[in-house]
């Protein structure tokens, strides 16, 4: 067994050859920070682990305090170039006694570095932290908002630990000593309204793909020239617009930017043309009317369901009978959240009596204000989900109508999944759209597995929606799109899922064949993936006898993981359930 003397020459060796940060692909830059920050965490005793959790503040606040007396900017009005204690102590504010202390906080913190005694470099961070740089302003930002952390234990401790459900009375009123909201407060200080919006563009060049990469913008985006194509509600300066613009070139109707006064009064570039900017509050009535698309990005998150349902109210209220809304918002998962949202949600809890969502979180508030989710795309991102929603009230209209009372009730037809106890269940859809408003498709198995079984990593899974051309338990989902498009003869639906239920099943297929030539113990979850998927081939049969092959791939494994498991237990139960289901539709057209 190597020395620790010689493992630490080995890793020594190993950074030295290190490629360049540019040069080193994101997923194993990833993978090896994990390594570290794991070897790390094995190397530090309680009391430094302990140590890095209750002084960080004070790291946040030394790097404030160096903007303040201008360092960063002596540093980069010099170039990178080494500077004496006497040289910056002539370029910055303050007493030289105060400077080598910063100076000394800077160098521990990898932002300067200590060539000397009393010689000092800027390293790299440190020209981000240049006054008027995002970077710089996220760090002045995120500072101001200390205030709320630092009272955040005596506003929980007053209110009986209940988590906050207004804006206007969250732990930052508190701290600010204010009754404004936090948006209100920033429109009366300048300087925080500027680190705000800085902050805010900075966060949209940290995602992963834009919107419209994933969103079937050609077949969902399509309007007259002369009608509002896309509402950017709350859309800062403009970032999202403007790319949607230079995407999508000659698409025809408007593109209108709206947030309020202060924000459209700091932009400072003229936007181009096509893009017309409003001033507007969406807690008032919505002045664009019968838009095609509205959109909002990242703004709902800043709400608590007291004020969002206001402001999607306002929205849906303004819709047309075939308007859309698109919703891009971050979405945290049910379990195995990362360290990144965690600090978000408690941020949009210390200033807006808000919170980071789930995508069930997500759907239940759009259902609240009168939305039917219809479709859900991840970009990619480390937190993104965009969601496509619909007024189901407005559904049907005939065009040009604008009245209820000139509604058309939807044609509808039926389709049916039957038991062998002869009991059957509707599945109600309207022809035009393909979308189910009735009892969704897998209702009766997402109920079961959620009623209190001890089972919820499945429907988590099922409902994420992740990325559907890489991952096997995605196939599911995708087989479900699938069977709305046939029974309802939405071509468009069928077309856009079909290609991804096929990688979906081989990787599957490929899952349970090794499970089945394993000698290892399977767990309850492998037997219900195959069981689900038996479900979803009994709607779309690919492959002939396939439904009964899983099926009896899960006795075998029900029997593998112990008798415990098949006497009544949940695996045993959902079996049971679903081996009687076999779908059939009516009418029988299905197009190819």
């Amino acid at each position: 067994m190597a020395s620790v003397s010689e493992l630490a020459s080995t890793l020594t060796s190993v950074l030295q050859k290190l490629p360049s940060l540019q040069e080193i692909p994101n997923d194993d830059r990833v993978l090896l920070l994990q390594v570290v920050n794991e070897l790390q965490a094995r190397l530090e005793t309680y009391v430094e682990s302990i140590q890095k959790l209750i002084f960080s503040p004070q790291d946040l606040s030394a790097i404030r305090l160096a903007q303040g007396m201008g360092i960063f900017d002596a540093f980069a009005a010099s170039g990178d170039k080494e500077l004496t204690l006497d040289e910056l102590h002539s370029k910055v504010k303050g007493e030289k006694g105060l400077l080598v202390r910063i100076m000394r906080s800077l160098c521990c913190k990898n932002v300067c570095k200590e060539t000397g005694q009393d010689r000092y470099c800027p390293l790299q961070l440190a020209f981000l932290f240049v006054n008027g740089m995002p970077t710089g302003e996220l760090i002045k930002h995120f500072y101001a908002n200390m205030r709320a952390s630092a009272r955040l234990y005596d506003y929980f401790e007053a209110n009986g630990y209940q988590n906050p459900t207004d804006s206007y009375d969250a732990p930052f009123q508190l701290a600010f000593d204010t009754k404004d909201h936090y948006f209100e407060w920033l429109a009366k200080n300048p300087a925080d309204q500027k680190a705000f919006n800085s902050t805010m563009t900075l966060g949209r060049r940290v995602r992963g793909k834009e919107w419209f990469e994933v969103f079937p913008v050609g077949e969902k985006l399509q309007a007259s020239s002369d009608r509002a194509l896309l509402v950017d509600i709350g859309g800062g300066i403009g970032h999202d617009l403007i790319e949607f613009k230079q995407q999508f070139p000659e698409l025809p109707g408007r593109l209108v930017l709206q947030d309020l006064p202060q924000v459209i009064d700091d932009i400072s570039q003229p936007l181009p043309d096509g893009i017309e900017a409003i001033k507007y509050d969406m807690f008032t009535p919505q002045p664009i009317r019968g838009a095609k698309a509205y959109y909002m990005r990242t703004v709902l998150h800043d709400w608590p369901a007291k004020q969002a349902v206001k402001a999607l109210t306002q929205v849906r209220e303004a819709m047309a009978e075939d308007s859309i809304l698109i919703l891009n918002e971050n979405c945290i998962p049910e379990s195995n959240v990362s360290w990144h949202s965690t600090v978000v949600d408690i941020t949009m809890m210390e200033i807006f009596s808000s919170l980071e969502r789930t995508q069930r979180q997500w759907v239940d508030l759009l259902e609240q204000a009168g939305f039917q989710v219809v479709g859900s795309y991840c970009p990619g991102s480390v937190r993104g989900n965009v969601f496509l929603a619909v007024d189901p009230g407005k559904l049907g209209r005939r065009k040009g109508t604008s009245s209820p009372s000139h509604a058309e009730t939807p044609k509808k037809k039926t389709g049916r999944v039957r038991d062998a106890g002869g009991g059957q269940r509707m599945i109600i859809y309207t022809p035009d759209t393909g979308i189910i408003v009735g009892k969704q498709l897998l209702g009766k198995f997402l109920t079961f597995m959620t009623e209190g079984r001890g089972m919820t990593t499945w429907p988590i899974r099922l409902l994420d929606m992740i990325d559907l051309h890489s991952s096997w338990r995605s196939s599911t989902w995708a087989a479900s799109l699938i069977f709305n498009g046939q029974v309802s003869g939405h071509r468009p639906c069928l077309v856009e899922y079909r290609k991804y239920y096929g990688d979906g099943l081989q990787h599957q297929r490929l899952f349970m064949q090794r499970i089945g030539n394993s000698t290892a113990t399977p767990t309850l979850d492998d037997v219900v993936n195959t069981m689900v998927l038996a479900y979803t081939e009994g709607m779309l049969v690919t492959t002939p006898n396939a439904a009964q092959c899983h099926l009896t791939m899960a006795v075998d494994l029900l029997g593998r993981i112990g008798p415990q498991s098949c006497q009544g237990g949940l695996a045993w139960t959902l079996f049971c359930d679903l081996r009687t289901v076999h779908v059939s539709s009516s009418p029988s057209k299905n197009p190819k």
